[in-house]
């Protein structure tokens, strides 16, 4: 069954200089879109599967509860520790990751994971 309006959708022109091959390409996309959106009988895209479990990390205590850890580094490792961390967020596909968080997780990885550890300690002796 014809919706609304699709019976009324005109071929429109595009611009007289674009070449031949790239016009018709950008008026097929163009009707495309335009039927897509006056399509209201489709059915919606299926739900996103859900997202894997992120591993058992507990949440960040509140602030009265917190203790303060101050780690102090010069101008270019700290440029180099953020970027390194905007990687690691898209890595994870994750929007937000705080430093305070990865700081926490990276000393449990230490506590928990003894490879970690002894390369920590190589590196600290």
């Amino acid at each position: 069954m014809p919706y609304p309006g699709r019976d009324t959708l005109v071929d429109h022109p595009v611009h007289p200089t674009a070449p031949a091959d790239t016009a018709a390409a950008l008026h097929r996309t163009a009707r495309a879109l335009m039927e897509t959106a006056l399509d209201l009988g489709t059915p919606p895209p299926a739900t996103p599967p859900p997202r894997r479990p992120r591993s058992p990390r507990r949440p960040a205590p509140a602030a009265d509860q917190a203790v303060a850890l101050t780690v102090r580094v010069d101008p270019d490792e700290a440029t180099a520790i953020d970027l390194w961390l905007l990687g690691l967020r898209d890595d994870a596909h994750r929007t937000r990751l705080d430093k305070a968080e990865a700081i926490r997780e990276l000393l449990r990885l230490a506590r928990e994971h003894e490879p970690t550890r002894r390369a920590l300690l190589k590196r600290l002796t």
